[in-house]
C-alpha cells in the first residue's frame, strides 16, 4: 500500500512538472512579444498554444514557424529564414507577464495584450 502511495505522489509530481512548463508560454497565447533590437527595429511574435508562432519584422519580414522549451529556453525555429540571421534561435525561457519589460540577447522585449499588428 506504502509503494502504491509513493507511485501515485511521483505521478502526480511528474504531470505537475510538465504542466509548469508550459505554463512559461501560457501568457504569450493571444498577446504579442514585441522585441526591439540594438538597431531599434522591432520584431512582433504570436505564439498559439498548438507550438506554432507567426512573427513579423517592420513592414518586409514575416514567417510561421514552431516553438518549443528545451533546456530552460524557448527554441524557435521559422519557416523562411530572416534577413542577415538563422532560421532558429534559444531565447531564455521565463513566466512573463502583460505590460512586462525586459531585455534578452540584446533586445528590449515587452508582452502587449491582444494581437498587435
Amino acid at each position: 500500500m506504502h509503494s502504491l502511495y509513493i507511485a501515485a505522489l511521483l505521478v502526480v509530481f511528474a504531470s505537475g512538472a510538465a504542466l509548469a512548463k508550459e505554463d512559461v508560454m501560457a501568457s504569450r497565447f493571444g498577446n504579442t512579444m514585441i522585441s526591439t533590437d540594438r538597431d531599434g527595429s522591432t520584431t512582433k511574435h504570436y505564439y498559439r498554444a498548438n507550438h506554432t508562432f507567426t512573427a513579423k519584422h517592420g513592414y518586409d519580414w514575416s514567417s510561421d514557424g514552431t516553438w518549443s522549451l528545451e533546456a530552460g529556453k524557448l527554441c524557435l525555429t521559422y519557416q523562411f529564414k530572416r534577413p542577415g540571421l538563422g532560421n532558429s534561435e534559444c531565447r531564455t525561457a521565463e513566466l512573463r507577464q502583460i505590460g512586462e519589460k525586459w531585455v534578452d540577447n540584446g533586445r528590449r522585449t515587452t508582452l502587449v495584450k491582444g494581437i498587435q499588428y
